[in-house]
């Protein structure tokens, strides 16, 4: 799907999963560090067209309160296009759907999602 990172913009996503990265053999979870986790989250959109931004995260809890980042590029089924409909190469694609997922302030609800799944 090819759109303007301002076509982009009014298209409304919604969290289909997050979770915690788990090793298969072990099914543990991926820890940086006593107190970093590692996890992933899909959002998708409901209308037409169809598209879907995922990406991996890091949890910390350095200041007490649940900390979420993003790590790394997201995966997606989009590509950004220019005003002149030519494709942004990939890396600048990849930051451009990066920057759409942080105006999604995913945290919240990947808090409340992970909480509500392991309470």
């Amino acid at each position: 799907m090819r759109f303007t990172f301002n076509e982009l913009l009014p298209v409304r996503l919604e969290h289909l999963i997050s979770d915690f990265h788990y090793e298969e053999s072990t099914s543990i979870q991926i820890v940086d560090s006593l107190d970093t986790m590692k996890g992933y989250t899909e959002w998708l959109s409901r209308s037409q067209p169809r598209i879907s931004i995922g990406w991996e995260w890091r949890l910390s809890y350095n200041s007490r309160k649940p900390q979420y980042a993003i790590v790394g590029y997201p995966f997606s089924n989009i590509q950004i296009i220019d005003k002149n409909a030519k494709d942004f190469e990939m890396k600048e694609n990849l930051m451009l759907i990066k920057t759409f997922a942080v105006m999604l302030d995913w945290e919240e609800t990947v808090d409340a999602h992970i909480r509500e799944k392991y309470s």
